[in-house]
């Protein structure tokens, strides 16, 4: 209590006499504040030195009249660090207004020992360490204003002047420049850049180059400002300096004597305008495939960008191992800052003689470049050169989930962050698996494949093993590959992949994110149980709260809702994947209150990730080594109807001698098993195995294992040479006599790698194959380390620097390495390779010299994965028979639409858009195709590809045979949430109407017609724009007031499911016309007589749905329906909510608006607003068969 109260003391001590009453002045708008978590040590030095602090700044400020100061104070152990600035057009007493200003405001931080806080004028910052070369290392914002400019050629003055800054200001004496730049009659931008004086002026420059790129979001608006640890940028079109304030920064674009320079310069532009006159001619005869960028324009819908070699090495300091963030599934991830000053990871993949990873590589490029969802990562490019293949990621600052569960940061995420991780995740994988157009499997879902943004949102990552499921197929029969601890049993036993193999390494992760303990972690005092096995055991007994990590605060938390994720993570591990729930199911559970009986977790199959089982004794065995002086025998003995079957082997490099004495040692070990019906035991030297079934022809069924040792090698290359030598192993090994190979590979001069390989005998070559590809894949984990072991039911691999075997007992592999009898080949090879040679030459000249955008469709090669193809205008205009009326399906938004036939036979929907003299057309075209061809899922209508002929602008869709939807709520309310809340960027359609919802061969919906659709910018909850729409279907808010946002999408999906429940539309009116009534106000009074099942449509049998279903739909419609847009729930909540029994008590809808087409909207029996319908442009669509 005491020390309490000496604390309020000196808090208002510090207050009373650090403080001078702040006068209101120019530029004291509060930009950004922010306190560190840390409190000083001693409060009394302390505050002390704060105090010493402020004095000494204001002295600078009003007798020395700086506008930039630093100091140190020390008072004991403890060292106070600060720094102030002031814009520097700002007057010695503006500065020192703003001064008292922000030291009012920093007070707010109490006993903090770092804060922060900036403004218009100025800002102030202390921290308890040196901070004074630090530029954009604390992160950096944006803050845009909210008027658009109505003035042309705005935005492209706003760029030049703002990049102009970014050039200049770090080259000018103090790091500080203001510009005006005049747009068109009397209209200017003033802007300004400042960095910290104590910045180096690449510092300096790296910052600016943030700043500029974050302003970008800002235009082209009229004002906007960027903000940083150490700099500072700021524009708009009002005057906040004097004219006379201005720097003229253009002495900054000009490096040495210019006048030399036109000379030089005039001398070759003649050559230089022909030359690119014919490089335009020959690009504008390209017609390989859209790219995307020359179209589309918005940052947030670019497709991959194909990067030069050249500038990712730059970015990555020679993929320097200090730019090293991890390893992928098939490659090592760098940090790199792109010469725009963008941060990325860059993924980079060495070939050598492997076209598996080739295919690897491909594999990731086709999905990651499809897969568009917020908790997916995001592919930004690729590249390509000789051996070398690089992808390039968005950068996640915050690295992989491991690191905070496992590593240096553990215990730092609360039960919130956890638990929205595990939501996240959840839905990033109910994407893949049922929303994408296929189905996706991930096949390494873990800890760390699972990235965390600023926001520590979750961001699944690591596509390199991910196959597409068919949609025919239940399951697939494939080799294992994967991360042993995460991996579904029946995966991991016997290859049987569906996506319920990522529902339970997803299980497995929820579990290790509760605990905070790796699952393969064994508790020494738990009788060496693996997490899943403690965690059953703990559910069993209903002591869930022992399963928490203790770095989670238990006030975070209330205990039935841990007990449900814990419920929800057992499902998932359930031993048969039927049981298992799918990713949408747990999405919703996760959002309930409680699990629903049937999903009630039932006990998992524990699979441990090192399984040695131990085998038994064979007379028969021994006598083959002995006496046959053999390395691998089988034998079976019968007493009565009993059948036992045994194997074992040695290593080849083993002596006999060695060989036996091996052999007994497993013949003692394997007894330990008692009374087992089949066991095996390996050691380095030789492995034993009986079974009560034949099992000779196994190889990788019933599970593998990886060893690593402890010691990091330090010779430079050695981890590469490593990957080889294993490599040559994997691809050598199977076609050898005996199944067996051993190397010695050098490193640096006199250490060298000694690896093994080895199968056993009885295995037919593809299946060592698979088995070494899978121990090669495992003991990737293991390098660098010094030594690593790979088993399997069928095959062994080992490398280690130690030598093992003698150096005169390797093998030769490098017969088995070549392929075919190429002797032969080179006789008809050489006859022709000097034509081939120059035809290449000149056709690589060609190619090196296309646009840079990738062209999906040759790299990927999957038809489900390309992106969209540019038709030729004659093929069209054959396909619809020129667009004959007799071929016509219908209006969309935006155009006519036809039905087509291609050359092929593949029947499409064509809609075209001719474009007259109206910008705009070329606008909602432009807006179509970004939309469309970026978003994926198997809810809305597919783009297959566009085609421009003059003023005519054509897409061409994927062909709905069913016309348009009169049934089917789910997939709707599906496809909204994915546009809303799961795409990277929110995109509201703004016409969601019975008319542009299709259905495909299976009655399955499609969202269709995204010409007015329009990006929401995440720091927005609405826009304010124009009404543009289908009447009978618009929100009021944005009907009458023009504010849009996703909930707009949520009325008119409300009204749509009314029409489907009714057969009515939602326009039409029944009753006289005194008190005639629409379809929501009809639907309304029904549910509040509870007379709801007389809205059903009479055509539907009764015997084919439930009363409480019905009653339940809609509620759920007139949820959406609400007369505020703030309590309408979202699609995701639509989504939970049609698969749950009944709506919660505290969802019950209550009186919507009601907006007439006519424009005239009441309120149940409120005053009605008549609103000129001028202001509206509303689209009546009629569509048939599309």
């Amino acid at each position: 209590m005491f020390q309490a109260k000496v604390v309020a003391l000196i808090l208002i001590w510090w207050s009373s006499n650090i403080v001078e009453d702040a006068v209101a002045g120019p530029d004291i708008n509060l930009i950004n504040s922010g306190c560190s978590n840390y409190n000083a040590s001693s409060l009394r030095n302390f505050f002390a030195d704060l105090n010493a602090t402020f004095s000494y700044m204001r002295g600078e400020v009003k007798n020395n009249n700086k506008h930039f100061g630093t100091t140190d104070q020390a008072r004991g152990d403890a060292l106070t660090y600060a720094m102030f600035q002031c814009r520097n057009y700002q007057s010695k007493n503006d500065c020192l207004v703003c001064l008292n200003t922000a030291i009012t405001q920093i007070q707010n931080c109490s006993k903090a020992n770092g804060a922060r806080v900036i403004y218009d004028g100025c800002f102030l910052r202390y921290e308890s360490e040196r901070f004074y070369n630090q530029t954009n290392e604390l992160g950096s914002g944006v803050l845009c204003g909210n008027t658009i400019s109505s003035v042309t050629g705005f935005g492209e003055a706003g760029q030049q002047a703002l990049m102009d800054l970014q050039i200049a200001t770090p080259k000018t004496k103090d790091f500080y420049a203001a510009t005006k730049t005049q747009v068109v009659g009397g209209s200017a931008i003033y802007a300004i850049a400042q960095c910290v004086e104590t910045a180096t002026e690449t510092n300096c420059l790296n910052c600016m180059q943030v700043g500029y790129n974050n302003l970008q979001s800002c235009l082209p608006y009229t004002e906007g400002r960027s903000y940083d640890a150490g700099c500072y940028m700021r524009y708009s079109t009002t005057p906040f300096f004097a004219d006379n304030q201005t720097i003229d920064i253009t002495p900054y674009f000009k490096h040495g004597d210019s006048s030399k320079k036109w000379a030089i310069i005039g001398g070759g532009v003649g050559a230089v305008v022909l030359i690119l006159a014919l490089f335009a001619w020959r690009l504008s005869r390209k017609s390989k495939g859209v790219p995307r960028a020359d179209i589309l324009g918005a940052t947030e819908l670019k497709g991959p960008v194909n990067y030069k070699y050249k500038d990712l090495k730059a970015a990555t300091k020679n993929f320097s191992a200090e730019n090293k963030l991890g390893e992928g599934g098939f490659g090592d991830v760098y940090k790199g800052t792109l010469r725009n000053g963008k941060v990325v990871a860059v993924k980079k993949l060495m070939l050598g003689k492997s076209s598996k990873m080739e295919d690897d590589f491909e594999g990731e490029v086709k999905l990651i470049s499809n897969v568009h969802h917020r908790n997916l990562v995001r592919l930004l490019g690729c590249c390509s050169k000789g051996q070398e293949r690089i992808l390039v990621y968005e950068y996640m600052a915050n690295s992989s989930l491991d690191k905070f569960l496992f590593g240096n940061r553990k215990g730092s995420l609360n039960w919130k962050q956890r638990y929205h991780i595990i939501l996240g995740t959840a839905r990033g994988l109910a994407y893949l698996h049922e929303e994408f157009h296929v189905s996706i499997i991930h096949r390494d879902i873990k800890t760390a494949n699972i990235l965390l943004d600023d926001d520590l949102q979750p961001k699944i990552a690591d596509f390199g093993l991910a196959r597409l499921l068919p949609g025919d197929r239940s399951h697939l029969s494939t080799k294992f590959a994967g991360t042993l601890g995460y991996t579904a049993p029946e995966y991991a036993m016997h290859g049987q992949l569906s996506e319920k193999a990522d529902t339970y390494s997803y299980g497995i992760v929820v579990l290790e994110i509760i605990s905070g303990e790796r699952s393969t972690n064994v508790k020494d005092d738990e009788d060496g149980e693996y997490l899943l096995q403690r965690s059953w055991k703990l559910h069993e007994r209903g002591l869930h709260m022992e399963l928490v990590d203790k770095a989670i605060d238990p006030n975070e938390y209330e205990a039935e809702e841990v007990k449900k994720i814990i419920e929800i993570a057992l499902s998932c591990t359930q031993p048969s994947a039927s049981t298992r729930p799918t990713m949408s199911e747990v999405v919703a559970l996760l959002k309930s209150k409680s699990l629903v009986e049937h999903l009630r977790p039932t006990m998992p199959v524990f699979v441990e990730t090192n399984v040695m089982p131990r085998e038994g004794n064979s007379t028969k065995l021994r006598g083959d080594v002995k006496n046959e002086s053999t390395h691998f025998g089988i034998a079976q003995q019968a007493r009565g109807e009993v059948l036992t079957y045994a194997m074992f082997q040695c290593r080849n490099y083993l002596s006999i001698k060695d060989c036996l004495a091996c052999f007994d040692v497993a013949s003692i070990q394997i007894r330990n098993c008692s009374t087992g019906n089949g066991a095996r035991v390996i050691y380095d030297g030789c492995f034993l195995r009986y079974e009560s079934e034949r099992f000779y022809d196994q190889t990788a069924e019933p599970g593998n294992g990886v060893s690593c040792g402890n010691i990091s090698a330090n010779a430079t290359g050695f981890k590469a040479v490593g990957q080889q030598a294993l490599m040559d192993l994997q691809i050598a090994t199977p076609k050898i006599k005996g199944f067996y190979a051993a190397t010695k590979t050098q490193v640096v001069a006199g250490s060298a790698i000694y690896a093994i390989a080895q199968c056993v005998e009885t295995a037919s070559e593809p299946n060592c194959l698979n088995c070494l590809q899978l121990g090669y894949n495992n003991l990737q984990s293991c390098l660098p380390n010094t030594e690593g072991r790979a088993y399997d039911a069928g095959c062994f691999m080992r490398y280690s620097t130690k030598p093992f075997f003698a150096d005169n007992q390797t093998i030769d592999i490098a017969p088995y390495l070549k392929h075919g009898d190429s002797s032969k080949k080179w006789p008809i090879i050489g006859g022709v390779i000097g034509a081939v040679l120059l035809l290449l030459a000149l056709f690589a000249w060609r190619w090196s010299r296309k646009p840079k955008r990738v062209s999906r469709g040759d790299i990927l090669g999957a038809t489900e994965l390309k992106g969209p193809v540019n038709y030729k205008y004659k093929d069209l205009k054959a396909a619809t028979k020129n667009f004959n009326a007799e071929n016509k399906l219908g209006e969309g938004g935006f155009g006519d639409v036809y039905k087509g036939t291609l050359k092929n036979g593949k029947v499409v929907a064509i809609k075209k858009l001719v474009l007259g003299k109206s910008s705009k057309m070329e606008d909602d075209f432009e807006g179509e195709v970004k939309l469309i061809s970026n978003v994926h899922h198997r809810n809305l209508v597919r783009l297959l590809g566009c085609c421009s002929k003059g003023q005519e602008r054509i897409l061409v869709y994927e062909y709905m045979a069913n016309s348009s939807l009169d049934k089917f709520l789910f997939g709707t309310a599906r496809g909204l949430a994915y546009l809303h809340e799961e795409f990277h960027v929110s995109i509201i359609h703004r016409d969601i109407k019975t008319a542009n919802i299709l259905l495909d061969d299976d009655l399955q919906p499609k969202i269709a017609d995204f010409g007015l659709a329009r990006l929401l910018p995440e720091d927005r909850s609405h826009l304010s724009t124009r009404f543009a729409g289908t009447l009978g279907y618009t929100a009021p808010e944005y009907a009458i007031h023009g504010q849009l946002s996703e909930k707009a999408d949520a009325y008119s999906y409300g009204i749509v499911v009314l029409e489907i429940i009714s057969g009515q539309k939602s326009t039409d009116v029944k009753g006289d016309e005194d008190a005639r009534e629409f379809l929501l106000q009809r639907t309304w009074k029904l549910y509040e007589r509870g007379m709801h099942l007389e809205l059903v449509d009479k055509a539907i049998d009764p015997n084919d749905y439930d009363a409480e279903e019905v009653k339940k739909i809609i509620e759920i419609a007139l949820l959406c329906t609400q007369a505020s847009a703030a309590t309408r729930p979202t699609m995701s909540e639509v989504v939970v909510l049609l698969k749950s029994k009944s709506l919660v008590e505290h969802l019950r809808p209550t009186m919507p608006v009601f907006v007439e087409t006519n424009m005239k909207t009441r309120e149940g029996n409120s005053g009605s607003t008549t609103v000129s319908s001028s202001n509206a442009t509303a689209s009546i669509s009629v569509l048939s068969a599309r």
